[in-house]
């Protein structure tokens, strides 16, 4: 059963100044890779740059013509990342913000956000797309932070090399390969406590190097808890059921080798398992009191994933060969507290007196299987004016959703309340095991993409760049629902195997001048799109009233179209005072068109995807590392994303009165991205006697205000949901380094904000109680030391 109140994505045009323009034109900048654990500082030497993969090459960051955000694995220690969320206040023109039932992210990169349809941001662990589905119940699966050799966040659609699901951008997540030459091992360990919650900690362990001649291989294993800090307690007297109810603990474990028989061949198979397990969900309710929940029953959780993979690589000399394989294989279970949904719908409140402990469970499992090969060949770094990369993909990708709710109570409720059977009163009763919803659905993916980059020196300084993707997308997809709250079985002209399949084009232009080696200006016009599929059926039982209000019904609602993005860049990047000063800049303009959207059906329930409305999205992004003395660093970043619909947006006409229900306002922003996001960074490192090295980095994230739902006067709009607040998140780190030791203190969300960040009432829109919200983490203050051998 769908819960989740649907709410409708939407932009507000803005101008970039002339003034800004100018000023990203004259300094743009690279990224910086912090000194590995244990090693010197680069305070004497300049800030030193980092080499990226982003264009499935490695090269320097300053000589690519992409917006890039790269960090290091001793960068995130240094700003304590865990996960995504961690580091994602670091990025410009990058919000996570919490957006399912249970609380779970949405990437969101310069505004491009949808609730319904594809993702709008890939997701890599090293070659493997991995993204999900927009779902109210799961979200994309993320690696734990734990023997990652980088992360690279690539802003703008990367149609041409990353292919579908990247129009707003791709987050790749790069794992170290084994070294032949070296052997490293280093060990980690944390412990916090959080401010009326449970204590956190956490033990990690990787090592790797030559084991013969021509093998080397790596492990890593990592384990973490952390504390709960939300209460869930009675809804009759307030008394605490279960203490720091949300705790969660993950695993993560990684195998991988690497064997070299010749010069020109290398071998890397690997395997990589995640496990993470929730107790129960962060969710609170607006009136119970802080941090406290008033759910009848707990809510568990379970996201696993393993991720085996085959990579090749062979040197011909005059180019090289590529083969990437690798299977995908994801279970996410997760319970949800559905006790609200039944005497709202049924008696217009959401808690029934005399039944305040009614239990209504809801269980899903999201399942992802996923086949991925592709084949490249690319020209040597030092081929002369001429370079390429070119490639054949091929994905096959299932997932499968099965949800039932339970509600055995339900009987003897509507006997107390009514004196007549359930039957009686609602038509039809339960289904075996007391369930009053139970739906299943398999969605088949397969793709097929041929590939290609082709650049040219016109001079030594000036490149042009050209690249396209071709791709053969079909989707087929089945769905069957039953039980009270879809009117009974879904009806037989819904069911079987419903189909969409599309041919997309994504071009891409880009124009580039290499100042010097260490400054670059570009200019990119490049292509992204997400496939369109079936849409999951609407009851026709239950949902009859809406369809007919809308001008529409369940048959014309069998499928949606893809939509697409067009993205015109200019950027520069520079390195400056003797490489104490590294300026990244660019400023965009997107046009986003059939944007897909999930629409709610105003009173049974549920919804479904359409595609509605154009929408523009403009901005910059700036990155500035500056060395102000030996040993002083100071990082600042800096996003702004506005964007919005260009034109109002109506449901279909009422058959009887022929009024149109306004959607969408034109000028209504994007959901759940900030304009404004930024941090500023303080890094201080000093070499004291006996070798020990000190430090101490203080960070200060800012996000302005976002909005949740569409404008006043909408069916979307909600006031009490409408605008999310805008907050800091600050935290302060001091070490000691010596003998590659280093040993840190932490303290994380100084000031203790607790911003409202995820609110819905989707459980209960009718009685409007029980506002589920998420928010920050409390202040927690930490130990953690780590080894390098």
């Amino acid at each position: 059963m769908k819960s989740n109140r649907s709410v409708l994505s939407a932009h507000r045009s803005w101008g970039v100044s002339a003034a800004i323009a100018a000023c990203l034109g004259c300094a743009p900048s690279l990224a910086q890779q912090s000194p590995p654990q244990g090693e010197s500082s680069p305070a004497a030497l300049g800030l030193e740059e980092i080499v990226v993969t982003a264009q499935k090459r490695e090269e320097k960051l300053n000589r690519v013509p992409i917006s890039i955000s790269a960090l290091s694995e001793s960068h995130l220690e240094q700003i304590g990342a865990k996960d995504l969320a961690g580091f994602a206040r670091e990025i410009p023109g990058l919000s996570v913000q919490a957006a399912t039932n249970g609380g779970a992210p949405s990437i969101v990169i310069r505004g491009i956000s949808s609730a319904a349809g594809d993702a709008t941001v890939g997701v890599y662990i090293d070659d493997t797309p991995v993204q999900a589905v927009k779902s109210s119940f799961s979200a994309d699966p993320t690696p734990k932070l734990f023997d990652i050799e980088r992360v690279e966040v690539l802003r703008g659609p990367q149609g041409t090399l990353y292919g579908a699901s990247s129009e707003g951008g791709t987050v790749r997540f790069i794992t170290p390969k084994p070294s032949l030459t070296n052997f490293t091992a280093r060990a980690r360990t944390e412990f916090s406590s959080t401010e009326d919650g449970e204590p956190s900690y956490e033990i990690g362990a990787a090592a790797g190097g030559p084991v013969a001649e021509q093998l080397g291989l790596r492990g890593s294993v990592y384990y973490r808890t952390d504390g709960g800090y939300v209460d869930r307690v009675s809804r009759i007297d307030g008394a605490v059921i279960d203490e720091d109810a949300n705790s969660s603990e993950s695993l993560a474990a990684r195998l991988a080798a690497n064997y070299s028989p010749s010069d020109n061949l290398e071998i890397l198979p690997s395997i990589y398992y995640q496990r993470i397990r929730n107790d129960h969900l962060p969710l609170t309710y607006s009136t119970s009191g802080p941090l406290q929940v008033a759910d009848t029953t707990a809510t568990p959780g379970e996201d696993r994933f393993v991720l085996p993979g085959l990579t090749i690589n062979y040197d011909f000399g005059s180019a090289q060969f590529t083969s990437v394989s690798s299977y995908f294989d994801r279970r996410n279970d997760q319970r949800f507290d559905y006790s609200t949904i039944t005497g709202d719908l049924l008696f217009g409140t959401a808690i029934v007196p005399g039944f305040e402990d009614y239990r209504s469970v809801g269980d899903t499992r999201t399942t992802q299987e996923n086949f991925t090969q592709e084949f490249r060949l690319s020209s040597p770094n030092d081929s002369g004016p001429f370079g390429y990369t070119v490639g054949v993909f091929y994905q096959h990708a299932q997932t499968d959703f099965q949800q039932s709710v339970a509600e055995p109570e339900l009987e003897g409720l509507v006997q107390t309340l009514t004196g007549a059977p359930l039957e009686a009163v609602l038509g039809m009763g339960l289904l075996p095991g007391g369930l009053t919803y139970l739906q299943t659905s398999a969605t088949t993916v397969e793709q097929v993409a041929a590939f290609g980059e082709a650049s040219y020196e016109l001079t030594s300084q000036l490149k042009l760049t050209v690249g396209a993707r071709v791709a053969q997308v079909d989707v087929e997809s089945e769905f069957y629902a039953d039980g009270l709250y879809n009117g009974g079985p879904t009806a037989p002209e819904l069911l079987g195997v419903q189909r969409a399949s599309e041919t997309p084009i994504n071009p891409k232009l880009t124009l580039s001048y290499q100042i010097t080696d260490d400054d670059l200006m570009y200019a990119t016009a490049s292509r992204g799109f997400r496939a369109g599929g079936p849409n999951t059926p609407v009851p026709v039982g239950r949902c009859g009233a809406d369809l007919a209000a809308q001008g529409t019904s369940a048959a014309q609602l069998r499928s949606f179209d893809s939509d697409s993005v067009w993205n015109y860049e200019l950027g520069a990047k520079t390195l400056l005072l003797d490489g104490r000063l590294s300026l990244n800049g660019s400023v965009f303009y997107i046009d986003w068109s059939d944007i897909q959207q999930a629409l709610a059906l105003p009173t049974c329930g549920f919804g479904y995807v359409a595609n509605l409305g154009n929408a523009t999205s403009k901005g910059f992004d700036l990155a500035i590392q500056y060395q102000l003395i030996d040993g002083l660093t100071l990082g600042v970043t800096a996003g702004y994303t506005d964007a919005t619909l260009d034109e109002d947006i109506y449901a279909g006409a009422d058959p009887i009165t022929g009024a149109r229900a306004l959607i969408a306002r034109k000028g209504d922003q994007t959901l759940l991205t900030p304009e404004w996001s930024g941090n500023v960074a303080l890094n201080y490192q000093r070499e004291f006697a006996n070798g020990v090295q000190g430090y101490a980095r203080a960070d200060l994230q800012r996000s302005s205000a976002f909005y949740r739902t569409t404008s006043e006067g909408t069916t979307s709009y909600d006031a009490d949901l409408y605008r999310g607040p805008a907050y800091s998140f600050g935290t302060l780190r001091i070490g000691m380094i010596r003998d590659g030791l280093n040993v840190s203190v932490f303290v994380d969300n100084i000031s203790n904000e607790q911003p409202v960040l995820f609110a819905t009432y989707a459980q209960n829109p009718s009685s409007r109680m029980f506002q589920q919200q998420t928010t920050l983490r409390p202040r927690t203050i930490g130990i953690s030391a780590a080894y390098d051998f």
